[in-house]
């Protein structure tokens, strides 16, 4: 072997170095920090080459050798794989073929006159499927809102409240699947612990569905955040879009112009729709729906707004994918 010239040993000790900067991206580097001896990018990569055995039959350096991918391996198994997965993003599927959306009861600030009548028709149209759309517990208590001393509810009362109502749900729907999704109400508890007591939030007995008891109503959990897909519909509280403050003069129009896509949601508490064909070959149409709450309309907070009482029942087949929203307005406890 012919003696090795100086930039040969300068190319050495630089892949010595850094074994691992791809041959191109190490060449840059030496014509940049040696520019008497490697005077254009190319040569220094051939030289880099040579050395790691990648010149045919030109002598490499053994110590410094690179071995060959194998056909099929993969280039980059070294790469580390990022935080996160879309698997827990996917839209958790409903089974059944009618869904009675009960969304917004705010326990303990729920309207029962009303809530009685989203119940009574649910029975009546015989929904195999209850899905309590977000936001069914209030949590004012723990709320970082101001609280009147006189009207405040200890937590225990209003989880006991919360338990009683998925009680008489349960007593009057005893085959029937329920489904929980979290509401930006049900986030309060999360955040209460993480912000108040972040050594507590690591405890099972504190997480909502211990606390309401879901297993002994038979209650299925959705992940917070998490969207629900009804057929080809796909349901969100509302709350996970951020922005568009009170829903705008159209709820329904607003989930649309974030989503551009067929869904429906609650969180507004006002009754809704809004559809649009496509633009240029009108060959589908996308609708949205916003759905009314069952809670107290005039609270201390906001007594005076644009809310009013609603429910949805959702038909559906799990095969095809079609879906029927008949979204309902109630008034004085009578649904229209």
């Amino acid at each position: 072997m012919p003696p090795k010239t100086k930039g040969r040993l300068v190319a050495e000790q630089f892949l010595r170095a850094n074994p691992e900067i791809p041959a191109r991206q190490l060449a840059r580097i030496l014509c940049k920090e040696r520019p008497k001896l490697f005077t254009n990018v190319e040569r220094a990569r051939t030289m880099i080459r040579t050395i790691v055995g990648a010149k045919g039959s030109q002598a490499p350096t053994p110590d410094l050798k690179r071995a060959k991918r194998a056909p099929g391996s993969d280039r980059w198994a070294k790469l580390p794989k990022g935080l996160g997965s879309y698997d827990e993003w996917k839209p958790y599927p409903l089974k059944g073929t009618r869904v009675l959306w009960l969304g917004d009861v705010h326990v303990p600030y729920h309207d029962s006159v009303a809530l009685k009548a989203a119940l009574d028709f649910g029975l009546e149209r015989e929904c195999d499927h209850i899905l309590l759309a977000g936001d069914f517990m209030d949590f004012h208590s723990i709320s970082r809102f101001n609280k009147d001393p006189e009207d405040r509810h200890e937590l225990s009362f209003e989880l006991f409240r919360g338990r009683e109502v998925l009680e008489s749900i349960r007593d009057a729907f005893p085959k029937a699947r329920m489904t929980f999704m979290y509401g930006n109400h049900e986030d309060r508890l999360q955040n209460f612990l993480w912000n108040r007591a972040p050594e507590l939030k690591d405890i099972h007995a504190l997480e909502l569905p211990v606390l309401l008891d879901f297993k002994k109503y038979k209650i299925d959990e959705v992940p917070q955040m998490r969207l629900v897909r009804i057929g080809k519909l796909v349901a969100t509280h509302g709350h996970e879009l951020r922005g568009g403050g009170a829903g705008g003069v159209n709820p329904a129009r607003s989930l649309w112009l974030k989503g551009r896509e067929t869904a429906i949601c609650g969180h507004w508490h006002r009754r809704s729709a809004h559809s649009e064909p496509s633009t240029l070959t009108r060959a589908h149409r996308t609708a949205c729906w916003s759905v009314g709450c069952l809670c107290f309309l005039s609270p201390d907070f906001m007594p005076y707004n644009k809310w009013g009482h609603g429910f949805a029942i959702i038909e559906f087949n799990a095969k095809t994918g079609f879906f029927r929203v008949d979204n309902r307005e109630i008034l004085d406890g009578v649904v229209y």
